[in-house]
């Protein structure tokens, strides 16, 4: 996607993006689930059960068990080493490594920085 070139035209597409799906939301009339990584982390078991419960699905204790069963696919994907890790957090504020270099793509993102906030 030729908007990823830029850090600029990044931030310009999310907006976009958040931008539209927000005037969306209203006129589609479906039913949606936030969800944050950093909550998902924090406590899988009931950001999995919330998820089920959105979704009408049962929840069930080995949806947490997840890396115990990457190794018998038969399919690779580039994620494989990481659902083979299991649950890792290491991801959680990774973005504050970049908050010097997002700086100048603060006013861009700024409505969406004060709406969902700074993990």
């Amino acid at each position: 996607m030729y908007q990823m070139l830029t850090l600029d035209s990044a931030a310009q597409f999310y907006d976009a993006v958040m931008g539209f799906a927000d005037r969306a939301r209203p006129v589609l009339g479906l039913e949606w689930l936030d969800v944050r990584y950093e909550s998902v982390m924090a406590d899988f078991a009931a950001g999995t059960r919330a998820i089920c419960a959105f979704l009408g699905l049962p929840w069930t204790p080995g949806m947490e068990e997840f890396a115990g069963r990457v190794p018998g696919r038969e399919r690779a994907t580039p994620s494989i080493a990481q659902l083979a890790r299991g649950l890792d957090a290491s991801g959680v504020g990774h973005w504050q490594h970049y908050r010097a270099a997002l700086e100048p793509v603060q006013g861009t993102l700024a409505r969406w920085i004060a709406r969902l906030g700074a993990p």
